[in-house]
This record gives C-alpha cells, sequence and structure tokens, in this order.
C-alpha cells in the first residue's frame, strides 16, 4: 500500500519470510539451536545487581551522554587491545562504544559508503552483513576461504579486477564456520592489500572466546592506519545489553561519533556504566575463562551426541572458540528443507544459506550450543538425527 514512499535502500531488503516463519514457531517445547545465548552465572549475575544498585545512585547515568561513550570503558577496552591484543599506544581517543557491534558496522557504513561502491566480503559471511550492505546500495564480491583462512589466490584475483573501498572479514573465530585464519593467511592477506586504498574492517566479535586464549596479529596490525577493529561486549555478559564497540583513528572515531549522534544519539549511559562498574570490580579474565570452559563443555556435550547418533556422512570440524559449530550434509540435503521438517518437533537451527547473498552453502547448518541444558542438547540432536536419516539416501 505504501510501497511507493519507500525509499531505493529499503526496496533492496526483504525480510525473509521462511526466516520470520521459524521465529513464530518458538515455543515452551522448542529446543532452538539457531542463536548463540550467553551463559549467565549466578556469582556474575549477583555482581551485575551489585554494579546496577550502584549506577542508579549516580544522577548523570539518567541524563544524556556524548556519542562517543563512557570515558572510563573506552579507556579500558584501549588499554586490553593494547595489553592483551599487542596494539601500540590505543587511547580511549581511538574507541567509540556503540549498540551492539552490528551497530558499528552500520556507523562504518554511513561514514563510508557510497552508492556503487565495491565492496569485498567472505562467502559465508555474518547473517547481516548482506543486509547492511544493500542499504548502502554497494557492490559486493566475496571471497571463499578454507580451514586456514581466505583464499589468497581469489583475493587477489579480485581485487585486481577493479578498485575497492572496502573489505569486512571476521578472522577470529568466524561466523558462522568458525574458522580463524592462521598466521600464514593473515600475512598473505596484508601482502596483497597493503599497496591497496581501501578500508579494511575486521570484526573481532567472537575473538575473546578463543577456548586456548589464542590470538594472532589481526591483518596489518599496527601498520595500516585505514584498518577498523570491530568488537562486542554482548557476546560475554549477555545479547540483550546491546554493547559493543569500534577502534580505529581518531579522526575515524570523530566521523563514526557523527554518524552515531544521528542514529541514536549514544549508546545506553547507564548500561555502559554498569559494565564498566563490574569490569573495575570483577576479574575480567577469571570471568572469561569460566565462561569459555562452560562453552568448551557444552560445546563437547554436542559433538558427543552428533558423534553417537548423526550419519557418518555428516561433516564438522572442531571449533578452537566461540558458540557455533558448521556441519556439512551431503550435497544432495538442503539445511533449509530439513528445517521445516525439524521444526515440526520442535527443533530449529540455522541452514546454511542464510550466511551469504547467492543461496549457496544449501547443505550447510549452523547449531549454536550454548545456554541449553545439556539433556535437551541431546535430545534435541537425537532429533535431528532422525530427521537427517529420514532424508538420506
Amino acid at each position: 500500500m505504501f510501497e511507493k514512499y519507500y525509499s531505493n535502500r529499503i526496496k533492496t531488503c526483504v525480510m525473509d519470510v521462511f526466516e520470520q516463519d521459524i521465529l513464530s514457531k518458538i515455543n515452551e517445547h522448542t529446543i532452538s539451536f539457531i542463536g548463540g545465548k550467553v551463559n549467565l552465572f549466578p556469582e556474575f549475575k549477583d555482581a551485575i545487581c551489585n554494579a546496577f544498585n550502584n549506577a542508579i545512585q549516580k544522577s548523570f547515568v539518567f541524563q544524556y551522554a556524548n556519542a562517543y561513550g563512557n570515558v572510563n570503558l573506552r579507556k579500558y577496552i584501549a588499554h586490553r587491545y593494547n595489553t592483551v591484543w599487542n596494539f601500540d599506544n590505543l587511547t580511549e581517543d581511538n574507541v567509540i562504544i556503540t549498540t551492539g557491534s552490528t551497530q558499528a558496522f552500520d556507523l562504518i557504513g554511513k561514514v563510508f559508503l557510497n552508492d556503487n561502491d565495491n565492496i569485498l566480503v567472505e562467502n559465508p559471511s555474518f547473517i547481516y552483513s548482506a543486509d547492511f550492505l544493500k542499504m548502502y546500495n554497494v557492490n559486493t564480491s566475496s571471497v571463499s576461504f578454507d580451514s586456514n583462512g581466505l583464499n589468497t589466490d581469489e583475493l587477489s584475483s579480485i581485487l585486481s579486477k577493479d578498485k575497492f573501498k572496502m573489505a569486512y572479514l571476521i578472522p577470529n573465530i568466524q561466523n558462522p564456520t568458525t574458522v580463524s585464519y592462521s598466521k600464514q593467511n593473515r600475512t598473505d592477506i596484508f601482502e596483497i592489500i597493503k599497496d591497496k586504498d581501501l578500508i579494511l574492517v575486521q570484526d573481532n566479535t567472537y575473538g575473546e572466546l578463543n577456548f586456548e586464549d589464542k590470538r594472532l596479529p589481526f591483518i596489518g596490525q599496527n601498520s595500516r592506519a585505514s584498518n577498523i577493529y570491530i568488537g562486542s561486549l554482548s557476546k560475554i555478559f549477555g545479547g540483550g545489553l546491546r554493547l559493543g564497540f569500534a577502534i580505529a583513528d581518531k579522526e575515524i572515531i570523530d566521523k563514526l561519533a557523527i554518524a552515531k549522534q544521528t542514529s541514536d544519539i549514544h549508546s545506553e549511559n547507564i548500561i555502559q556504566y554498569v559494565i564498566y562498574e563490574y569490569l573495575l570490580n570483577n576479574d575480567f579474565d577469571t570471568y572469561l575463562k569460566k565462561l569459555k570452559q562452560s562453552y568448551k563443555q557444552q560445546l563437547n556435550i554436542m559433538l558427543n551426541a552428533i558423534n553417537e547418533t548423526f550419519p557418518k556422512e555428516i561433516e564438522y570440524s572442531e571449533p578452537e572458540g566461540g558458540i557455533f559449530l558448521w556441519l556439512t550434509l551431503p550435497s544432495y540435503l538442503s539445511g533449509q528443507e530439513l528445517l521445516k521438517k525439524s521444526i515440526e518437533q520442535n527443533v530449529l537451527f540455522m541452514p546454511g544459506e542464510y550466511f551469504t547473498s547467492n543461496k549457496t552453502f544449501s547443505n550447510k547448518i549452523r547449531l549454536g550450543y550454548t545456554n541449553i541444558k545439556q539433556e535437551k542438547v541431546i535430545e534435541g540432536i537425537s532429533i535431528l538425527s532422525s530427521v537427517l536419516k529420514e532424508n538420506m539416501r
């Protein structure tokens, strides 16, 4: 009815009817492997409650704040990336707080992207990245990858054919595949792009969730001024908090702040203060270690159930961290068709084609294994196994 009023941007984006149908079927009996929910420990909830009680005593947390975010939280993030991720001399001026890491990506789009710019992405990639880029009417080219990272021959070939404004990569525990680029792959990518005049966005949303605390240098870390890094606190403390950040040169951060002012003025002041208060009065690394141990245990429960029940033709690579498992089905099977059948038995997962703009990876599925009771994981995997066996040749 209102089609003639809509912008060209929104016309390019279509809400997936099938996805909405999936979400509408979630009920109290549903076993959902769709999203990675954060494990919440009683002592963490108690500490957050204390932090919140302290926060609400401060009248300023109820008032407007600046677009950059809580200065102490920004200092904390800068210090952590200097000491843990080996950055050189980051300060709060290199950090902006965003309403989730997804907003960081959206703000980057607002600042840098014009119609018909060429953007390079992974294939597959973060489920919403294609939708973000559609909103800016850009041209995307995708690069495949394997267990070591990006296909550098493809990357070199694509970059030689046209000028690219930006590349968006997830080098640490990539979503959805959980692959982390090898050190050599990062070096090879840097050699290919070092003379290219492009913005390199590296999404580190799951980087802190590596089970072995493995932290490889980012591509061009400390040497490319046009690098931007995205991170998330939501994936550590709870998705509902919607707290992320971007790290970049101060000039870029200032432009992102302008874009943020026109989006939501600033991220929630009280949530920023609560998280900083928690970080100030608790050992973050101790909490993170416990969180990752619980994730590893839950992953093992799922893998054991899969190994015991799934047909041997189903393949996967064990993740080195994160909250997801990426599986490969026989080529003749469709994850989306299987989902239609598993929904009938109250089990949900994400089909692989949702993570690509060209609807490839139809024989892939992603399972989230966190924040699900052990018996529900075993039950859900058993149901999926039955659905798979009924459709195997």
